[in-house]
């Protein structure tokens, strides 16, 4: 019975440590495949998609959310989704309003139980998970936003977990530091920094993608030129920085008031 029980206890250990061993493995083969395919991705949308998508392949939990910070509003806005549970895409939630706006307003790691918190104000994004962990995300201790992840059952988040979370929370960062960087690359490329609207350069490339789309469909396109009357008396009698402020002004009103629907392409002029 003796060696029994000796033999019982050692394949217990070994199954018990195979068993670590296979989720170290899930979760660096998670790690590699979010490296990789943030780096591929350079739009901040599709990105943070991407990355939940992933993270529920991954994962174990029911729910998984990303949620980026609104300056404007001081608002956490839940970004993207992943798991069984969902419904918390869109939500708005102010700073300091349960457990996600805790964690964004003092930048610290905090996590729920309903057992041990049940009228506190750490309440988690859906109103029937009973635990939950969420972990500031932080580019050059700038809060870009919050990850977080929930469950309908009972558990306890171990080191290891918080360990891979923590890594997660770094890598959707640097990736969506790296999404904005480059989006604002793009749009400086092909925007006139003054007026708001595109270059001549991205007219060019826009009139003949237009032209070639127009051949193939056997449909005609319009092009329609403006000129402003009067813009040389403003700028010789008020003087170029009121010119500027009339370009910016014009620029504004064209591309509020043209559908999206419609090819719409405005050229940058200038106030020389």
């Amino acid at each position: 019975m003796r060696v029994l029980a000796s033999e019982a206890s050692i394949a217990i250990e070994n199954a018990r440590l195979f068993q670590e061993e296979r989720t170290k493995a899930r979760h660096l083969s998670l790690l590699n495949t979010i490296s990789r395919n943030a780096i591929a991705t350079l739009n901040p949308d599709e990105m943070l998609a991407k990355i939940t998508e992933q993270l529920e392949d991954g994962l174990t939990y029911d729910h998984i959310g990303i949620g980026v910070l609104e300056y404007s509003t001081r608002e956490i806005v839940i970004q993207a989704e992943a798991g069984k549970r969902r419904g918390a895409l869109g939500q708005r939630i102010p700073l300091g309003a349960g457990l996600i706006g805790q964690v964004a307003r003092n930048g610290h790691l905090a996590a729920y139980h309903a057992a041990s918190h049940a009228d506190s104000a750490l309440k988690p994004v859906l109103p029937d998970s009973v635990a939950a962990i969420a972990l500031p995300v932080f580019y050059a201790e700038q809060l870009h936003g919050i990850l977080y992840v929930e469950s309908a059952t009972p558990i306890d988040f171990s080191e290891e977990e918080i360990l891979l979370l923590r890594t997660l929370a770094d890598l959707i960062a640097g990736a969506r530091h790296n999404s904005l960087s480059f989006q604002k690359a793009q749009e400086q490329a092909i925007t006139d920094g003054l007026t708001g609207v595109k270059t001549h350069r991205f007219f060019m490339e826009a009139l003949s993608a237009e032209w070639k789309r127009s051949t193939r469909a056997g449909r005609a396109f319009a092009l329609v030129l403006m000129d402003l009357d009067r813009f040389k008396f403003v700028n010789d009698f008020y003087g170029h920085l009121e010119g500027d402020l009339v370009l910016q002004r014009v620029g504004h009103i064209l591309e509020t008031n043209c559908r999206r629907s419609m090819s719409w392409r405005a050229m940058a002029g200038t106030s020389s």
